[in-house]
């Protein structure tokens, strides 16, 4: 009843957060959506941490370490998917600088730094 349990719980959140690709048996089979927002990486990393307290507790419960692979296989599924969702917003950031940044270079290939505006007046005064 246990490994039944685990099992729909793994398959939901597949189905749930993981790209339909991702998700093992198809994701509406268990619960999942068609349409998915984008998730992100913070977001993704929450899951992950109350995963891996599920997963902890569960070991505690002196449950087999083979139940317990599904758990940890998704943990694993999550990270990847963490990783690469930072890393798209990442690169889908730096490729907008060239938009909102007015670099101008000068003749020794530096760029001059924008100025910088604190809202905190202590930071002004010298100490």
């Amino acid at each position: 009843m246990i490994q039944e349990v685990m099992q729909c719980l793994v398959k939901l959140v597949r189905g749930a957060l993981l790209p339909l690709g991702a998700a093992e048996g198809g994701g509406r089979q268990h619960g999942g959506w068609e349409v998915k927002a984008e998730l992100s990486g913070q977001w993704l990393a929450h899951v992950i941490q109350t995963l891996r307290l599920t997963c902890e507790s569960l070991a505690a419960l002196e449950i087999p370490s083979d139940l317990l692979q599904t758990i940890q296989d998704l943990v694993l599924d999550l990270r990847v998917r963490c990783v690469v969702v930072t890393l798209q917003h990442t690169a889908e950031d730096i490729k907008r600088l060239a938009e909102k940044e007015d670099w101008v270079v000068d003749s020794e290939g530096l760029t001059s730094l924008r100025a910088w505006q604190t809202t905190d007046t202590s930071l002004d005064q010298p100490h």
